[in-house]
């Protein structure tokens, strides 16, 4: 066993479709990412984790560690990223081997079935989010689906006024449920705050 690895018994896992990825596989392949287990093994390396422990694990489960992007702590933009759906068994497997920096600790408050989604999709809005929105921020969100729902969440919670655009009239009720501004909102100044969104996160 790499002496950085953490094999991960496998509890849940959440189905995201990554598109041509799945191309450039290898078969036989078990996918799946955004991945939730317990660690069942540890190399001797392995720092801050334990046995036992519930960890998750996004799209990614390796890098090189070494490169000039690895070093700025952008893994993910690493020439030898190691696709957790590729690179060896994914999600759907009773157990997969990870690098145990891309292991994840998922707090004893949090459901797995709730945290799953955090590790891809979640990640993916709330890194650009983080930098950029803060209290009376203006958000637009385009898309209300797996990405979206999550964006227009995390921007209300940073404080942000937050907007919400989809082409499917009945994702209104719900983007007002995950805090988007609504039709009851809309005062005589409401096009004024909308024309002056700063910030926009795109499903597509």
């Amino acid at each position: 066993m790499p002496n950085t690895s953490a094999p991960i018994r496998t509890t849940s896992w959440r189905y995201g479709g990554q598109g041509g990825l799945y191309k450039h596989a290898k078969l036989p392949l078990v996918p799946g990412h955004e991945v939730i287990g317990t660690i069942s093994a540890m190399g001797d390396r392995v720092n801050g984790l334990v046995l036992g422990q519930r960890v998750g694990v996004g799209w990614q489960r390796g890098s090189c560690n070494e490169c000039e992007w690895c070093l700025q702590g952008l893994q993910n933009l690493c020439p030898s990223a190691r696709p957790t759906a590729v690179a060896g068994y994914g999600g759907f497997a009773d157990r997969s081997r990870v690098d145990y920096r891309f292991a994840v600790p998922i707090p004893d408050a949090l459901d797995s079935a709730t945290a799953a989604p955090l590790l891809c999709a979640g990640i993916t809005v709330y890194a650009p989010l983080s930098p950029l929105v803060h209290p009376a921020s203006r958000v637009g969100v385009i898309g209300i689906g797996g990405l979206g729902h999550l964006a227009l969440q995390f921007a209300r919670a940073m404080g942000a006024e937050v907007f919400a655009s989809s082409t499917s009239p009945n994702k209104e009720q719900e983007a007002q449920q995950f805090g988007a501004v609504g039709d009851s909102e809309r005062e005589p100044g409401f096009p004024n705050r909308a024309r002056a969104v700063k910030v926009f996160v795109s499903e597509s």
